[in-house]
């Protein structure tokens, strides 16, 4: 394990040219430089792979991988850990841009200062396929906060942490069959060991694309986030009030993306969880 490394992991599943650029550059554009970013194409059928293995050739820290089959999102994050040189993990996907040059610098920052606690996230702003903003993502600072709501949904926004490999060694990787949600479930085990944190910052722009999310999957994730306040009820306060409101989060994802939208939109301008 190379000290003070942050290992990040970009898996691809037939990504755009022009998204896939934007991304990398503002991982290069980061203040922090120890850096290794792990590009998995997932058995990419476009040809983006073409682009990926060429843009690698140009900077040493940018490591090309590829899966000989569809892996998809969960077994492939595993492989990318399991590959990986750093002390730390951070994620970013292909539509993703870390709008802060100091992103790294900050989070690192921190997780150096306070060891007892084990990931640190930030806030981020939504936008839409056009890319304008939809609205901002604002997650709870410090540790109390953040356990309050930890069965009602993530925390911490995927794409923002970072934290310490060491996390993977002491509680497991990402469990493939927590679709949808796998990043809530491995934040649920750690947070059962060891404190979290969320930088009060907007640090990253992602994409929203209604097209992309179906019912049916919407579905599932919330099916699967109300098992997971069952199944970790015990060790996060609230579980009355968290079941109450994963049962209603399931109801309405039966209802029109756009309404989820416009609802999300309004809990994280008020602050609230509805």
């Amino acid at each position: 394990m190379n000290k003070n490394l942050i290992s990040i992991i970009l898996p691809v599943y037939n990504g755009h040219q022009t998204d896939l650029e934007e991304t990398i550059k503002s991982v290069q554009q980061q203040s922090y430089k120890k850096w290794e970013l792990l590009i998995i194409n997932d058995a990419s059928t476009n040809g983006i792979w073409k682009f990926l293995a060429e843009y690698a050739k140009q900077d040493t820290r940018i490591l090309y991988l590829e899966n000989e089959i569809n892996l998809r999102l969960t077994k492939t994050l595993n492989k990318g850990i399991m590959l990986s040189h750093g002390e730390f993990i951070a994620r970013i996907d292909d539509e993703d841009i870390w709008t802060d040059a100091y992103k790294l610098e900050k989070q690192i920052h921190f997780l150096k200062k306070n060891p007892k606690y084990w990931i640190c996230g930030t806030n981020a702003v939504a936008l839409n396929p056009q890319g304008k903003p939809l609205f901002f993502v604002k997650k709870p600072e410090n540790d109390n906060e953040i356990r309050q709501k930890m069965l009602l949904w993530s925390q911490l926004l995927h794409v923002s942490v970072v934290f310490r490999k060491s996390c993977i060694d002491k509680v497991g990787c990402y469990d493939p069959k927590w679709d949808y949600v796998e990043d809530h479930e491995l934040w649920l085990r750690i947070g059962k060991k060891y404190k979290i944190y969320n930088l009060q910052e907007n640090c990253v722009n992602f994409k929203i694309d209604p097209n992309w999310i179906s019912w049916k999957n919407r579905r599932m994730q919330r099916w699967n986030i109300l098992k997971l306040s069952l199944l970790y009820k015990n060790s996060y306060p609230w579980f009355l009030s968290a079941i109450i409101k994963n049962i209603l989060h399931y109801v309405l994802s039966y209802l029109p993306l756009n309404i989820s939208l416009f609802l999300i939109k309004w809990k994280n301008e008020t602050n609230t969880s509805y």
